[in-house]
C-alpha cells in the first residue's frame, strides 16, 4: 500500500512572495484547475514567509521555498486510504506547479520523485524480512531487532521530453514501530516494513535546463522506475 508520493522541482523561487494579492491570485488559479487546495503563509528558518497550499484534509501539501518546489500526498501507515494513481499524481504535479509558476520563466536544475509504501508483511513475516535485505551479524541471528535500515543507491539513465538525464535511484527500506492515528482519531500500535524510493537527477549538471512542461513527464518516467523496484522488494518478503 502506497503511503506516500512526492514531487520536487528544484528552480529558484525568490520571487515568489506570498502578499495579500498574491494569495488572491493564486486562490483564482486554484480554483481554475479545481485543484482542491488552500494558499496560507509558512515562515522558513531565515524568517522569510514562503507559499503553502494544502487541503482541507491535510494528505496533500504544496511548499515553495527559496530553492525547490514540494508537493507531496500522503497516506497513512495504519489507515487504508488510496492515493493518486501515478498518472492522476503527475497531472497533479503538473498542474500544481503551472499555477505557482504561471507564464514566469523558471527552469529547473534538478529534479526528483519519492514514493514510500508498506509491504503486505505483517507478524512474524516482519522479523523475518531481516535476514532478506540484510546479513546479520551473529549476534542478531538469535535476537530480531526491533528496528533496521537497509539503504542502497545505483545510478541510471532515463528519458522524458526529450531529455536524457543521469538519476540516483535511492533505495531505503526500515522495518518500522510505533503508534499513529487512524481515521477515527483512534491511536493504534504499528509493526510494518516501510520501502522508500527517491529518484533524482544527479546534482553534478547545476545548468537550469527542466521547463516547467517537463515535470509530467519526469514524475511518469521516474515512477515507473519506481514501480519496478518496489514490485522487487515486494517479491522479496512474499
Amino acid at each position: 500500500m502506497k503511503i506516500k508520493q512526492q514531487a520536487v522541482y528544484f528552480a529558484g523561487f525568490g520571487h515568489v512572495i506570498p502578499t495579500p494579492d498574491f494569495l488572491m491570485r493564486m486562490l483564482s488559479k486554484i480554483n481554475e484547475r479545481n485543484l482542491g487546495l488552500l494558499p496560507t503563509v509558512v515562515q522558513d528558518m531565515s524568517g522569510q514567509l514562503r507559499l503553502r497550499m494544502a487541503s482541507p484534509d491535510g494528505r496533500v501539501e504544496v511548499v515553495v521555498s527559496s530553492g525547490r518546489m514540494d508537493i507531496v500526498e500522503q497516506g497513512s501507515i495504519v489507515s487504508n486510504v488510496a492515493l493518486r494513481s501515478p498518472d492522476q499524481f503527475a497531472d497533479f504535479s503538473q498542474s500544481c506547479i503551472d499555477a505557482v509558476v504561471g507564464d514566469l520563466n523558471v527552469m529547473a536544475h534538478r529534479l526528483a520523485f519519492v514514493s514510500a509504501a508498506i509491504l503486505p508483511v505483517e507478524g512474524e513475516a516482519v522479523e523475518s524480512a531481516f535476514n532478506k535485505f540484510l546479513v546479520p551479524l551473529p549476534f542478531y541471528e538469535g535476537i530480531a531487532p526491533i528496528e533496521w535500515t537497509a539503504r542502497a543507491n545505483v545510478q541510471t539513465n532515463i528519458d522524458f521530453n526529450n531529455f536524457h538525464e543521469t538519476v540516483n535511484v535511492i533505495a531505503k527500506i526500515d522495518r518500522a514501530q510505533g503508534q499513529a492515528q487512524a481515521q477515527d482519531s483512534s491511536w493504534t500500535q504499528f509493526d510494518r516494513i516501510v520501502a522508500e524510493l527517491d529518484c533524482n537527477t544527479v546534482p553534478v549538471n547545476i545548468e537550469a535546463r527542466f521547463p516547467v512542461s517537463s515535470v509530467r513527464a519526469f514524475v511518469l518516467s521516474a515512477g515507473a522506475l519506481v514501480t519496478q523496484i518496489e514490485e522487487q522488494i515486494r517479491s522479496k518478503v512474499q
